[in-house]
């Protein structure tokens, strides 16, 4: 029983990934490479205060007073080595992701501002946490042959992700950022939901 419980559960999240990361509403795949060094948490910290910023500036007053945020879902990857980095992808099932100004500015302006909310003292020397050449914006294409999408989903589908209890590495992405290690009973009703609503 205990096993059929699980092959359901995995299946359930399987196809919520899948449909996710074949949605027609997905429009960029952001890639996020922080500077080596720094913690999990810190890191996972500063994504959420990026979040935030990008949200303030593709939205406005619309952010906190009307809901509306990003959506999507994120993917860490190797976080065990030296090179960790994001797959953000990022939709727009409503087509207002852009209303106001490009996401690719907003990027070019919210970045650098990041290790600034992050100093103890405004006289700290800080190195920037994610460098111009570390993060690339792409809109997001499907080629028919799943190949974007067999890529983002690689360590998801390793031979020990379902020995693990919780998802480390996928989360998707809601007003308050993004949330990493949430068992799969609560991940997948919040992916689910993002298709749902179109």
């Amino acid at each position: 029983m205990l096993l059929a419980n699980r092959t359901k559960e995995k299946n359930q999240v399987k196809d919520a990934v899948v449909e996710i990361l074949t949605n027609e509403c997905n429009k960029y795949h952001l890639t996020i490479a922080p500077k080596t060094g720094h913690t999990r948490q810190f890191i996972i910290k500063s994504l959420n205060i990026l979040i935030h910023r990008i949200n303030q500036k593709l939205y406005g007053r619309r952010y906190r007073k009307k809901g509306l945020h990003i959506t999507g879902i994120v993917i860490m990857e190797h976080f065990d080595k030296s090179n960790p980095h994001f797959h953000i992808i990022i939709r727009d099932p409503r087509g207002d992701l852009e209303s106001q100004c490009r996401l690719e500015d907003v990027l070019i302006k919210v970045i650098p501002k990041i290790e600034e909310r992050l100093r103890a003292d405004p006289d700290d020397i800080i190195p920037p946490l994610i460098s111009p050449n570390c993060w690339k914006l792409q809109k997001y294409w499907n080629d028919g042959e799943g190949s974007l999408e067999h890529y983002l989903s690689k360590e998801f589908w390793g031979s020990d992700a379902w020995t693990k209890p919780h998802l480390d590495f996928l989360s998707t992405i809601n007003a308050d950022g993004v949330e990493f290690g949430l068992r799969s009973e609560t991940i997948y009703p919040s992916m689910a939901s993002l298709t749902a609503k179109e």
